[in-house]
């Protein structure tokens, strides 16, 4: 008897991490029946993996005796499609009386069972199962099918989504793969704007071995002689692979705040900063955007909440691209 007629779990486990049901007997054993749980790749049971039904609890629906409980397992590919499977969970606890809602999973995890025990009724195989929860596989009563809603999907995790950078330098970040591939996944980074050049040839391959190690991609930003401000660069990530959940996926979340080299100012490369009331410092760098004639003193102020470890920077007409930290 599954609980609410229905076994269905999140993969990661939130919100839905462990489904239940109660194994019966429809008569009196005259031994101890022994109901073993097989489950198959996609699940695991929570606790214990038998139950052994006697002449005192062979119907007792409810009791933690006769009841077992199924967990998803964690892994890092994509499988199946959001909605695939679905079915209708009940309101009562024992999968009685109305509808209550339709759940749905993404691909299928399925639970066995073995039945042994010296009662010749109630020792496989053979033994008649019944059931009250859907059947998706044509595996019979036997095999309960749980529902799971994968937490993997194909695309690209940036280490970051915005930077900045000066009019003319190197923009780098580090990106990997969401979820495993079945194939190479070669990522082409191409951006929208004609001044951020060198990126035509850009490229980066994964392979399923390598797809959760980090590499850094380098763009060569364009220059020129106007004092014409900053703007913002689109770069795109598209993914091409024979892997056909990967093949084609498009991701455009990652942004470069160009800043225009012929005008005066300071550059922040970072935009926020982690610190701790326990003494964890933060740290940040910047530059100048663009050539002094002579010295500047950059002031470093901070507030009750966070305190700057120097006062001030100097840079020269030799070191103003060079990034200088701060610590607070």
């Amino acid at each position: 008897t599954e609980s609410y007629g229905v076994s269905d779990l999140d993969e990661d486990g939130h919100p839905v991490g462990l489904a239940c049901y109660w194994v019966t007997l429809t008569s009196r054993p005259t031994a101890d029946v022994t109901v073993t749980a097989l489950p198959d790749a996609q699940v695991q049971m929570r606790g214990p993996a038998a139950v052994t039904l006697n002449s005192g609890n062979w119907n007792a629906l409810g009791a933690n005796s006769n009841k077992l409980c199924i967990e998803p397992k964690q892994d890092s590919h994509v499988e199946g499609t959001p909605g695939q499977f679905c079915a209708d969970k009940k309101v009562d606890l024992y999968g009685a009386g109305a509808v209550d809602t339709q759940v749905c999973g993404s691909h299928l995890g399925a639970v066995d069972h073995s039945i042994s025990s010296s009662d010749a009724n109630y020792n496989d195989p053979g033994v008649p199962v019944t059931g009250n929860g859907p059947e998706f596989n044509n595996t019979g009563p036997r095999v309960i099918d749980v529902l799971i809603r994968d937490d993997d999907r194909a695309g690209v995790r940036l280490a970051s989504q915005s930077l900045n950078a000066l009019e003319g330098s190197t923009a780098q970040y580090g990106l990997r793969l969401l979820s495993q591939p079945n194939n190479n996944v070669r990522v082409a980074v191409s951006t929208d704007a004609v001044r951020a050049a060198g990126t035509d040839n850009v490229e980066v391959t994964f392979t399923p071995d390598n797809w959760d190690t980090e590499q850094t991609v380098s763009l060569e930003l364009g220059n020129d002689e106007v004092a014409d401000g900053p703007r913002v660069v689109v770069v795109r990530h598209t993914l091409n692979s024979q892997d056909e959940r990967f093949n084609g996926v498009v991701d455009d979340s990652l942004t470069i705040n160009v800043v225009d080299d012929d005008t005066p100012g300071v550059l922040l490369l970072t935009n926020a900063v982690l610190a701790g009331e326990d003494g964890t410092t933060g740290r940040y760098e910047l530059k100048l955007t663009s050539q002094p004639e002579a010295e500047v003193v950059v002031a470093i102020q901070g507030d009750d909440q966070a305190t700057p470890a120097l006062a001030s920077l100097t840079f020269t007409t030799e070191n103003w691209d060079q990034a200088q930290a701060v610590t607070c």
